[in-house]
């Protein structure tokens, strides 16, 4: 056997399906249906040096994430919901969101843990609506960005 470009031995590889993805913002578990989601969680980090010393010291900012989801929109009341309840910064305290992989399907003698992510302090800061009529058949799609200041994950 060839040996790999890049030196790597790797073994079988791990499959599964992705049905799905779910993402609750409520605790009556009114589901955005999704159709994209883009997260970004960062923080500044700087690298001092300082003379005295042979030393760095690397001091960590606080972090802050950003959050685009595409959804279809649905049920009104839903996008609603989600509208007043995330763009109100006097809830921020409040404004919880879990993002969480569904309809995981593991391939046959595998298993797959589920990861569930879950965002706090979360404020849209832009809503964007594209109404569009494609093959005779009318869609309204939905962009929304957030900001958000904490972010968890666990296998669940």
């Amino acid at each position: 056997m060839a040996q790999d470009v890049f030196q790597v031995q790797l073994g079988d590889p791990i499959a599964w399906k992705l049905d799905s993805l779910l993402i609750n913002f409520d605790d009556n578990n009114a589901d955005l249906l999704a159709t994209s989601c883009t997260l970004n969680y960062t923080r500044n980090v700087s690298n001092t040096y300082p003379i005295n010393t042979n030393k760095r010291i690397v001091i960590a900012g606080i972090p802050r994430g950003t959050l685009t989801i595409g959804c279809i929109v649905g049920p009104v009341g839903d996008l609603k919901a989600f509208i007043d309840r995330f763009g109100d910064v006097c809830s921020i305290t409040s404004n919880t969101m879990t993002i969480r992989p569904g309809g995981v399907i593991p391939c046959e003698g595998q298993t797959v843990k589920k990861l569930k992510l879950t965002l706090t302090g979360c404020l849209i800061d832009s809503f964007g609506l594209n109404i569009e009529n494609s093959d005779g058949m009318g869609m309204v799609r939905s962009q929304i960005s957030m900001t958000f200041t904490g972010l968890q994950a666990e296998n669940i």
